[in-house]
C-alpha cells in the first residue's frame, strides 16, 4: 500500500490499526497467511521438505527427533532451536507424515 504513495498515517487511520503495525508490516514483508507467522528460514525449510519427501519416497517414515536434527543441520541461524512445536507445525504445513 505504501508503494502507491499513501502515507503510513493515512493507511493506519483508514484501517483503524496502529501506525507502528503498518510500518512493521511494510518493513517485514509478507506473512504466511495460513499460520500467521513468518517463516524464519525459508531456504532451510525448502531443503528440509525435499529431504523429508526423499525419505518418504524411499519408504522411510521419520520421527520428530530425526526431522529436528536435520533441521538443525540445515539451518544457518544460530538462534534456531527446532523445537518439538516448530517441528509439528512444519510437518503440518508441509503435509509430511511421520512416525
Amino acid at each position: 500500500m505504501h508503494a502507491f504513495g499513501l502515507t503510513f498515517a493515512y493507511i493506519s487511520k483508514e484501517l483503524k490499526i496502529p501506525q507502528k503495525n503498518v510500518v512493521r508490516w511494510c518493513k517485514e514483508g509478507e506473512l504466511n497467511k495460513e499460520f500467521t507467522r513468518r517463516v524464519s528460514d525459508p531456504e532451510m525449510e525448502k531443503e528440509l521438505e525435499k529431504w523429508c519427501r526423499k525419505m518418504l519416497t524411499q519408504g522411510k517414515r521419520m520421527a520428530l527427533p530425526e526431522i529436528q536434527h536435520k533441521a538443525l543441520e540445515l539451518s544457518r541461524h544460530a538462534e534456531f532451536r527446532a523445537s518439538r512445536g516448530w517441528c509439528k507445525k512444519f510437518c503440518k504445513r508441509m503435509q509430511i507424515a511421520r512416525k
